[in-house]
């Protein structure tokens, strides 16, 4: 059977919500494999999932060890073997399988109408295993601590079987599964192995009954209290995953309207945060196939942390990366980079110890196992920027600090960007090597190269850019022609000066 299920189509994934909520189907044609790493910051940051993790983490404390310690109970206080054992813990199980397909279905009809107020119930049916748990223990025969262990246990297999169809429904459809993982990972690796450790030190020390007074009430009591408290972020988190559809889908009906305009790079509605400090806010931006684009702003106003967004350095909390129409909210930095997503960072791109030629063969990594093709890609830059011509073997931190930005650039070159982001092309150097660097952007935006220019001078900027926009603390308060941006005093203002100036 375990051979035959890998024959087992996969279904489309999202399919019930987006019938749901968008009353159709969109295929998701050319996926990116997503990042495990992008994927679980995305769902940490989602605060029911925070939510369930610790106080599910908690409960794992009581809900793995308990009947371990009731089977032990059970042998030592009441002789039972395992027949026996096993005869109690078959009437709770029983007992609830015959109880849980009627909860499933009054949980599904309460979270359809009132999604917060389900979920406290999720919390209200874990804090009774704080009494319940421990009360079974004090038992004076077999039948009373069966019958208690029936009532705990309900309480118990109803609070979980309605956590996994809530998980669900807050997670984005593409990270599902590894929502799933994430969870039962934590439950496992810190309430099971946690709850096993540390119930075994009590047991030896004071006895099974201590040890189930100490390990069920905190972590029943904690589990449930924290339900309770992150019952209110439900709705939240429940209306990012409907406008998150509902992107999708106006998305995929404009691209149906006109296939042949796709932008090259799509950032639509991103948050992202560093901690508790959020420092982009609903930032929607688009570049087209050709087009140069320049990302202004004063200190602080978010434009490097965009640059994260794109190059994949960092997850947004909400909101999609697409190249060509192509999602890359979670795809790495290194299989953006292979989709064509190359950044010059800003400051320093070279090894200055090593010679020009080690440079672009280190900037040719990804084409090491074919030396031809690193030869042909070196032998096309070099044509590129001519004052590298004839110079392969010279020590690359002889060159001036304009012809090591051109360096830096062709190191980039080499793996014909689809996307070039430059940061703080003239930073620290003088006007007129930055007007030789521009000569070069110029030549390859007439090649049709498309680019996001990132740049405190607004001169430099305007120069090259055929559009802008202009962040100012995480929003986008300016999106237009570049010619536009220039008339505009104030936001000119804040790019030489800094701040707005009233």
């Amino acid at each position: 059977f375990a051979l035959l299920a890998f024959r087992i189509p996969e279904p489309p994934r999202g399919q019930w919500e987006k019938d749901d909520v968008l009353s159709t189907l969109i295929e998701d044609e050319h996926s990116v494999p997503i990042s495990v790493e992008a994927a679980f910051a995305r769902l940490l940051r989602i605060r029911t999932v925070r939510t369930v993790i610790v106080a599910f983490s908690a409960l794992g404390f009581s809900l793995f060890t308990v009947p371990v310690l009731a089977n032990l109970h059970l042998e030592d206080e009441f002789g039972l073997g395992s027949f026996g054992r096993g005869a109690v813990a078959s009437v709770a199980g029983f007992a609830a399988a015959v109880v849980l397909p009627f909860v499933g279905i009054r949980f599904d009809r309460l979270y359809r109408t009132n999604p917060t107020l389900a979920f406290r119930l999720v919390g209200l049916l874990i804090l009774p295993g704080a009494v319940l748990v421990p009360l079974q223990f004090l038992m004076p025969n077999e039948y009373l601590f069966a019958a208690v262990s029936v009532v705990a246990i309900l309480f118990a297999a109803s609070a979980f079987s309605m956590v996994g169809p809530l998980i669900q429904t807050i997670v984005p459809y593409r990270l599902r599964g590894l929502g799933s993982a994430l969870v039962t990972m934590y439950i496992f690796f810190i309430g099971a192995t946690g709850g096993a450790l540390l119930s075994k030190m009590l047991t030896d020390a004071y006895g099974v009954t201590a040890t189930v007074f100490v390990l069920a009430i905190p972590s029943n009591l904690l589990g449930g209290l924290l339900i309770l408290r992150g019952a209110s972020f439900i709705k939240h988190d429940l209306s990012l995953v409907v406008a998150e559809l509902q992107e999708e889908l106006e998305e995929h009906e404009r691209r149906s309207r006109d296939p042949e305009h796709v932008p090259a790079l799509q950032v639509h509605d991103v948050d992202f945060s560093y901690g508790n400090v959020q420092v982009l806010f609903d930032l929607s931006f688009e570049v087209q196939r050709g087009e140069t684009l320049a990302l202004l702003g004063t200190n602080g106003a978010g434009k490097s942390t965009a640059l994260r967004v794109v190059t994949g350095l960092g997850t947004p909390q909400r909101g999609v990366v697409r190249l060509n129409g192509q999602t890359i909210t979670f795809a790495t930095p290194e299989q953006r980079a292979a989709l064509g997503i190359q950044m010059l960072p800003g400051g320093r791109g070279i090894f200055p110890s090593l010679s020009i030629g080690d440079n672009l063969r280190v900037g040719a990594y990804r084409y090491r196992r074919d030396p031809a093709e690193v030869r042909r890609r070196i032998e096309r830059v070099v044509e590129l920027f001519p004052a590298l011509d004839g110079r392969l073997d010279e020590r690359a931190g002889d060159l001036s600090g304009g012809q090591q930005q051109m360096l830096a650039l062709a190191r980039v070159m080499l793996h014909d960007p689809e996307i070039l982001i430059i940061d703080e092309l003239s930073l620290g150097l003088a006007p007129t090597v930055v007007a030789d660097l521009l000569e070069h952007l110029d030549t390859l935006r007439q090649a049709g190269q498309t680019m996001i220019i990132v740049e405190q001078s607004l001169n430099v900027a305007l120069s090259i850019a055929d559009r802008a926009v202009f962040l100012e603390k995480g929003q986008v308060r300016f999106e237009g022609p570049a010619a536009e941006l220039a008339e505009r005093d104030d936001l000119a203002r804040a790019v030489f000066l800094g701040g707005d100036q009233r």
